[in-house]
């Protein structure tokens, strides 16, 4: 392949606003907590202003998430309602920066979600197939949806990661 970012820079150029996703589907509860650490880890910080929260259905209450911890074995334990983080400073494992990601955890999928715009370029989209690549190694699945993309008809960016990932494997 060319360039990475010459085949995916119409996916995440254009700011117009939206939040598209990527979402691996989750086929064991027990794949949650080791994919939330995954991510959690390539990252420094919270990017949002208020701590995030998740709902616990056995205190019936609010609790609040600090960096350290890992809310989703909460997920797996059926305590938890699903919840949404939003991680900055994060770093992929071959030191590329990548812009803030969301990440939404449930039962079914754990999603990722980023603002398109002018801080993608041929590194951080490196970078999000770097962690793309080590979710998946976690969840044991090659696939993933991408969601709420208009410059993607659902299936151009899984293709050019998957070109990508044989092409590092080889």
């Amino acid at each position: 392949m060319n360039s990475v970012w010459k085949e995916a820079e119409h996916i995440f150029s254009n700011h117009d606003g939206s939040l598209p996703e990527v979402a691996f589907p989750v086929s064991n509860t027990a794949l949650i907590a080791p994919a939330y650490e995954c991510l959690r880890n390539s990252a420094s910080r919270f990017e949002s202003r208020l701590p995030p929260s998740y709902w616990s259905k056995s205190l019936s209450a609010e609790v609040e998430i600090r960096f350290n911890d890992n809310p989703a074995v909460e997920i797996a334990t059926g305590d938890a309602e699903p919840f949404h983080v939003l991680f900055g400073g994060i770093r992929s494992r071959g030191e590329y920066c990548v812009p803030p990601l969301g990440v939404f955890c449930c039962s079914e999928e754990i999603a990722v979600d980023y603002r398109m715009g002018p801080d993608w370029n041929e590194q951080s989209v490196l970078g999000l197939f770097e962690l793309l690549d080590e979710l998946a190694q976690v969840l044991s699945t090659d696939v993933f949806e991408h969601r709420e993309n208009e410059n993607d008809g659902g299936t151009d960016l899984l293709s050019i990661w998957q070109i990508w990932r044989n092409s590092v494997a080889a």
